[in-house]
């Protein structure tokens, strides 16, 4: 990506977006990585939903997958509920939460935390669909209430007792969408969906309500939310005979690995739970570093110079290893704000000039 990035761009060039010079070609990166991840979870969701999953034998007699089939309309926690529940809310609140905290932060430093958050839940979001897309189709596990999607014909020579019986008993199409969605039980969609959005907003809202600062019920409340929520609607998968418990587990843990997958990829030190350390994003990333010696960029962090300057991961370490060298030297109070220079300086090579 950076070296296409370089080829197309020879120097750097800046556009001015509400009173901000914003960096096109970093710009270009971060639009082309919306675009991925939202033509990636679009396709996933298609290709599992319309292409056939592994079928499997089954028996008739088998009182795990004897339950009532409900309609979508008829369970406790439609599709609609998922949605506006455990997608749109976590957005919404990470926005909010973030905006909140605009007398904490620069404006230039707020419209960033706002676009790490978002971009970090999609992403998520992006791994937890592809990983359960391929297991669903893959693994081919009926669901609890699979003999009733089947309708079997019992007018046909059934199979004894003793033996297992296939899709050509059904009276429902073998290529039909009810019967199809039957064989799709492990792991839990629902379950993967819920915990890794829900997982993203405690984060996001434990670093901007401060609760591992505070000792008060807000705290509780907090962390009760999301936990609440899993809960939620894990039991009605489920009551309403869409899974077992063993799938609901294994998409917990999914959305919890993506969750602190994309953690990791956003954000410095995602599980060191203390207030000065806790969910920093990491900056924008920058190119044509070929033109800034490290030499150059030590010198102007450590006599405080975080102008105009450009800025990126290559020479992040260096620099802030230099500056963590040379604050050994200074009082305490300065000692521990000595990763602020870096955030700045970083994120003033993005959003040049602008207006706080």
């Amino acid at each position: 990506m950076k070296l296409l990035v370089e080829t197309l761009f020879p120097n750097d060039m800046y556009i001015d977006v509400s009173g901000f010079s914003v960096s096109v070609p970093t710009s270009i990166t971060y639009i082309f990585e919306w675009i991925f991840h939202i033509f990636f979870i679009t396709v996933c969701t298609l290709w599992r939903r319309f292409s056939q999953p592994r079928i499997q034998d089954f028996s008739l007699n088998d009182p795990q997958i004897s339950k009532r089939h409900y309609p979508n309309n008829q369970t406790a926690f439609p599709i609609i509920a998922l949605f506006l529940s455990s997608i749109a809310l976590p957005f919404g609140l990470s926005i909010t939460t973030t905006y909140f905290n605009k007398q904490v932060y620069s404006k230039k430093q707020l419209y960033w935390n706002i676009h790490v958050n978002c971009l970090s839940t999609l992403t998520a979001n992006s791994l937890q669909v592809f990983v359960v897309s391929i297991l669903k189709n893959l693994v081919g596990k009926p669901r609890p209430d699979f003999i009733s999607r089947c309708s079997p014909d019992y007018n046909l020579q059934l199979p004894t007792p003793s033996r297992t019986a296939d899709v050509s008993i059904c009276r429902n199409n073998a290529r039909g969408r009810v019967l199809q969605v039957g064989f799709q039980s492990f792991p839990s969609g629902h379950a993967a969906v819920v915990s890794t959005n829900f997982m993203m907003l405690f984060v996001l809202l434990a670093k901007n309500l401060k609760v591992f600062k505070s000792r008060d019920s807000i705290s509780g409340f907090v962390y009760g939310i999301p936990i609440f929520m899993i809960l939620l609607v894990n039991s009605t998968s489920i009551s309403d005979h869409r899974h077992f418990m063993s799938d609901v587990i294994a998409g917990d843990v999914i959305g919890l690995a993506s969750s602190f997958a994309s953690l990791g990829l956003y954000y410095k030190n995602p599980l060191l739970l203390n207030e000065t350390s806790y969910l920093k994003p990491y900056g924008p990333r920058r190119f044509f570093l070929n033109r800034v010696s490290q030499q150059s960029a030590s010198s102007k962090l450590n006599n405080g110079d975080i102008g105009e300057f450009v800025f990126d991961e290559d020479i992040d370490d260096n620099a802030n290893q230099n500056k963590a060298n040379s604050d050994e030297t200074k009082d305490n109070h300065y000692n521990s704000d000595r990763e602020q220079p870096v955030a700045s300086l970083k994120l003033s090579s993005f959003l040049r000039n602008g207006k706080e």
